[in-house]
């Protein structure tokens, strides 16, 4: 067993490089993120190693693109899955990953929707003009678990030896006058008339009142616009200035432009692409200025910190508007483990 594939995510390739130089290894490993397996000369591997499998490959009912490549390697090989959160939203995101395996304990199984006749619990809900959708997410999970727990080996960070657990650190941040006017108008009437911006789906209301919490609002395709206001930002930078040892994370992509005009050292990511694969343990403070509505990547993005060699405290902190729609993500994201989706939403005023 001479060659063994990594595969991981970009950001992760020098992690995982450093990480095996420092065992002095004496098999040939190769190291690539999932959109280059494409380029892999050698595919006879005697091990797949496969990094936040999760991410890629735990698509349900269907399966991706990076999904099929992956396959195409795994065929009789060995496979060591690699998680924090293999299954954080559903057990229904565990039949993919391991049919990647030829041992799956699910082979008979056909496909996820043969699977899922016996795992799964069946719902329908009622989209536009009451077209009934199909929902795979609910399975028997003590079912689903007999299945699999043998092939489970899991540790705490305390018991792979980190000194310190991630602690949530929630600040409420009171909006200006002007910012709460236009988000009372949207949430009430679903439109912004001086804007010309107009919710007309449940998911547009909800992502325009989380920008406005931001001070941005992204009107149409083509159009943003920075509302000049700078509630969340005056908060961090009363809190912890603008410093080299400050990253902020951000989800929308104009609150990137806007958060790089007003600080000049913090380091400035978005939420979901850093949300995995990038150490931020050399820095002291971790803020989210706006997250997703993703409990996986909740999960991941708060563990950014966490690294052996860190002596602080890790302390993420949340800026939250006190009845805003912030708090409801955050609420059902972090507190109930939940995907936030737009029936979970409460159309309250500030």
């Amino acid at each position: 067993d001479n060659n063994i594939l990594i595969n991981t995510k970009k950001k992760a390739l020098d992690g995982w490089e450093d990480t095996i130089k420092k065992f002095k290894p004496t098999k040939n490993y190769t190291y690539i993120n999932y959109e280059s397996l494409h380029k892999l000369v050698l595919t006879n591997y005697d091990l797949i190693i496969i990094d936040e499998a999760h991410a890629n490959l735990s698509a349900y009912p269907k399966i991706g693109t990076i999904w099929k490549k992956v396959y195409s390697l795994t065929k009789k090989k060995p496979i060591i899955y690699l998680s924090a959160t293999p299954s954080a939203q559903t057990y229904a995101q565990l039949y993919h990953q391991l049919k990647l395996s030829s041992w799956t304990p699910w082979i008979k199984y056909k496909n996820f929707y043969d699977w899922h006749r016996v795992y799964g619990i069946p719902k329908i809900v009622y989209g536009a003009g009451g077209r009934q959708i199909i929902q795979y997410n609910e399975v028997k999970t003590d079912l689903v678990w007999k299945d699999v727990e043998h092939l489970f080996i899991s540790y705490t960070r305390k018991e792979l030896g980190f000194k310190h657990e991630p602690n949530d650190i929630i600040h409420y941040v009171e909006l200006d006058s002007y910012t709460k006017r236009l988000y009372n108008e949207l949430s009430k009437d679903n439109v912004i008339k001086e804007l010309d911006y107009m919710a007309d789906t449940p998911m547009k209301l909800l992502v325009g009142l989380f920008q406005l919490e931001g001070g941005t609002l992204k009107i149409d395709e083509d159009n943003s616009v920075d509302l000049l206001a700078t509630s969340k930002i005056n908060y961090i930078k009363k809190t912890w200035g603008d410093t080299k040892d400050l990253v902020i994370f951000y989800h929308f992509k104009y609150e990137e432009l806007k958060l790089k005009k007003h600080f000049r050292n913090a380091r400035i990511l978005q939420a979901t692409s850093f949300a995995e694969g990038v150490d931020l343990s050399m820095y002291k403070t971790l803020v989210i200025y706006s997250m997703d509505f993703s409990t996986a990547r909740y999960s991941q993005r708060r563990a950014r910190q966490a690294n052996m060699k860190r002596e602080e405290e890790i302390n993420v902190h949340y800026l939250l508007v006190k009845g805003g729609i912030s708090e409801q993500v955050y609420t059902t994201v972090a507190v109930n483990k939940t995907n936030f989706i737009d029936r979970y939403f409460d159309k309250s005023l500030l």
